[in-house]
């Protein structure tokens, strides 16, 4: 009987162990798996892996790769979905999108394009296009897009947004009032809809939108609107403090340091640029925009040395050489150092005023176009390019 006991014993634990082996292995099987799918990068490598000629499966790999910032390998992934799905409309829209953060405006619009040849039947590429459009200053077109978006999905929120935000660029009050008044009579208690109808009624600057927008809103996207406009505006202080407040929401954003950059080179801080722009392509070295800008900043960094050797004479006629070939910064830096020298020329005053005046910084044109005619009264070139400057900073106000 003992010996049946002990017999039972074993069996009851052998059995127990063979059931603890089997859960232990479903329970790592159930991890791993879980792991994977807990991870949406993780679950389309899984994807791609397992079905290597599924276009999807790369397309939505490529677009966690985007969402990181990794642009160069989402394109990757992008290329490799168009070979099993090459007529597939939301890839040509997330690669119109890809290339458009990389810079390749060009390349992001072609595929745009592409999108609507083959999603056709879709509100989706007609509104991300129109986002494109929009961001580029092509209201117009954007606002043909919108419509078309609308036509196909009459309640798609996402395109009263956009097109209530033309509207309010451009202070077509009455305009964006009708958007408004159709967006709520179908999300009557939507806040942003509410907020442009705010905006309509109380007839707010461009400046005064975005401020509020993204005060109330406080996203990247918002923020680097309102730098950009800042940058438009010549409130170059201004965008560079926006452009940090996106990196603190997104330290891998590659339009910020590029605002950044762009912004020191209008301020002639050539050091600052430089590191804003070696900063940014460390995260992205394909980013063709950075690298442009961060090419003006260390041209002009070695120009400045070459420049300290000339004469004030030869810095102004170096000025007019830079003017004509629209290098409107480089031909203001160059009659600052001839100041430097000459600190009462009249030409190198209204040099800057001329290239001021090209920029649309119609304050400092003033400022300079008004020191010109101090030190030379009868300089009738300099009186013009006030005269101009300050007629169009009358009209901003």
């Amino acid at each position: 009987f003992r010996d049946e006991i002990y017999v039972n014993r074993m069996y009851r634990l052998i059995i127990m162990g063979l059931m603890a082996v089997i859960l232990g292995g479903h329970y790592v099987g159930v991890k791993k798996r879980t792991e994977v799918w807990d991870n949406g990068k993780s679950l389309w490598l899984d994807v791609t892996q397992k079905s290597p000629k599924n276009g999807r499966g790369w397309m939505n790999y490529g677009l966690r790769l985007m969402n990181e910032g990794d642009y160069t390998a989402a394109m990757e992934a992008y290329n490799k979905a168009l070979k099993y799905s090459p007529k597939y409309a939301y890839l040509y829209t997330n690669i119109g999108i890809c290339q458009n953060a990389m810079g390749n405006k060009e390349e992001a619009e072609r595929n745009y394009k592409l999108a609507l040849k083959y999603g056709y039947y879709s509100h989706n590429p007609y509104y991300y296009y129109a986002v494109f459009l929009r961001n580029e200053n092509r209201n117009d077109e954007a606002i043909a897009m919108i419509n078309k978006s609308l036509e196909l999905a009459p309640e798609y929120i996402y395109a009263f947004y956009e097109l209530m935000q033309i509207y309010a660029d451009e202070y077509q009050w009455d305009e964006l009032s009708n958007v408004v008044k159709r967006a709520l009579s179908i999300y009557p208690n939507d806040a942003r809809v509410l907020y442009y109808q705010n905006i309509a009624k109380n007839k707010l600057t461009r400046l005064d939108i975005l401020r509020k927008q993204a005060h109330d809103f406080p996203t990247v996207a918002h923020y680097l609107e309102l730098g950009l406009a800042y940058y438009q505006e010549n409130k170059y202080d201004s965008c560079i403090y926006v452009s940090q407040k996106v990196l603190e929401l997104d330290p891998n954003n590659i339009s910020a340091y590029n605002n950044i950059c762009a912004a020191y080179n209008q301020m002639g801080k050539w050091d600052e640029a430089i590191k804003a722009g070696e900063e940014g392509l460390l995260i992205n070295p394909d980013n063709q925009l950075l690298k442009n800008n961060l090419a003006v900043s260390l041209k002009a960094k070695s120009n400045k040395k070459l420049w300290s050797s000339k004469s004030a004479q030869e810095l102004i006629t170096l000025s007019l050489e830079y003017y004509q070939k629209q290098d409107y910064q480089s031909c203001i830096e160059t009659c600052l150092l001839a100041l430097k020298k000459n600190p009462k020329d009249p030409i190198a005053y209204n040099n800057i005023c001329s290239a001021y005046n090209a920029m649309q910084n119609w304050e400092m044109a003033v400022q300079y176009g008004t020191l010109a005619v101090k030190y030379s009264p009868d300089f009738q070139l300099a009186k013009n390019n006030l005269a101009y400057a300050q007629s169009m900073l009358k009209a901003k106000k």
